[in-house]
């Protein structure tokens, strides 16, 4: 009778082992599955987002008016161009949804641009670049840039789709471009010592940038 019994008290013990584990496991993958639902369907919904503010007047005061009222859009190019919320999309959606939802189509009068970048992306700074480009033409809404800190690179691309620009006393203008190299030529001292290079390419200019021409 005693075998009997400790025999019964092992499978309690062990049953209840296999249940208490089964439970840990289960909680763990819902755990893990929430996490990768998170990282997958949460993580670009704070990025594509459009924030309305109130920008205070010229008095100071912030008041929300009729949805008749006329506004201006002030598009921020702050930071690296096509990094954290600065990319072309997320200036697009600013576009898409000043002629709706989020205000009443027509009521946008001027876009203004205020920019304090070092540049950033060839992409999506085109992609900022022909976004405003083509608002102004489809809603005939003129663009201003106002620069405070800096304007280089695509920062100053963007800025070229305004009509008029302003900046502050000290702001620091740059210019747009791209920069390759430093590059070496050693022809002249090849040919000096009888030394010839072969390059086989197809296509014009495909070695532009050989040291050997």
């Amino acid at each position: 009778m005693e075998i009997q019994r400790e025999s019964v008290m092992l499978s309690a013990v062990r049953a209840f082992c296999k249940a208490l584990f089964g439970a840990a496991g289960f909680l763990i993958g819902l755990i893990v599955v929430g996490i990768i639902a998170l990282v997958f369907l949460g993580g670009g919904s704070p990025t594509d987002k459009t924030d309305l503010l109130i920008a205070p007047d010229a008095e100071g005061n912030r008041e929300l008016l009729s949805h008749a009222t006329p506004v201006i859009l002030r598009i921020n190019i702050h930071g690296v161009i096509g990094m954290d919320k600065l990319t072309g999309k997320t200036v697009e959606l600013q576009l898409q949804d000043s002629q709706g939802p989020m205000l009443k189509k027509g009521r946008v009068k001027a876009v203004l641009l205020h920019i304090n970048s070092p540049g950033g992306t060839v992409n999506d700074s085109d992609q900022i670049y022909r976004a405003l480009e083509v608002y102004q033409k489809r809603f005939d809404v003129p663009v201003y840039a106002y620069i405070d800190g800096m304007c280089a690179s695509g920062a100053l691309y963007i800025a070229s789709s305004a009509e008029k620009s302003f900046a502050t006393p000290v702001s620091v203008i740059g210019s747009v471009g791209v920069k390759l190299g430093p590059n070496f030529n050693i022809y002249g001292l090849m040919e000096k010592y009888g030394v010839k290079q072969l390059t086989l390419t197809e296509g014009k200019d495909k070695d532009m940038l050989s040291p050997f021409r």
